[in-house]
């Protein structure tokens, strides 16, 4: 091989391998603006719950989490925001947030109930039927 040739393959080596670093810069610094702004969105979140239902709040955690997900994804593979698909996950975030809102409304109805049925007892028997409550309560759950 001949120098010129030689000199020349350098070259093209040498703008190779200052393409791809410039190129994972960018990816980084693209990254990393993308990573700034879904923290600043959560912070703005915790904001927003402020105020809301138990359910509303599931849901509205579970959107910006969806939306998170589905921006990363769009990052990596450099494609756009999937809007068909975010708008599918609200309607099952809707319903999770519904369904939430229905248990906390349910577990405050059943401490409702447990309160009123142990007005009448002693502060050792409440203890003791706290417990019995707790230990069927981690029963079930197993």
């Amino acid at each position: 091989m001949e120098p010129a040739q030689k000199e020349i393959l350098a070259e093209q080596a040498k703008a190779n391998a200052i393409k791809q670093v410039t190129t994972a810069l960018s990816e980084q610094a693209r990254q990393r603006a993308l990573t700034g702004n879904q923290a600043a969105d959560s912070i703005m979140l915790e904001i927003d719950l402020i105020g809301k239902t138990i359910g509303q709040q599931a849901e509205m955690r579970a959107n910006l989490q969806a939306q998170q997900q589905l921006e990363q994804e769009a990052s990596q593979n450099r494609t756009r925001f999937d809007d068909d698909q975010f708008e599918r996950l609200k309607k099952v975030n809707a319903e999770l947030g519904r369904r939430t809102q229905m248990l906390a409304l349910a577990a405050i109805n059943d401490n409702i109930k447990f309160d009123a049925k142990t007005a009448m007892f002693s502060p050792e028997d409440v203890a003791i039927a706290q417990q019995l409550r707790g230990s069927i309560r981690t029963s079930l759950q197993r």
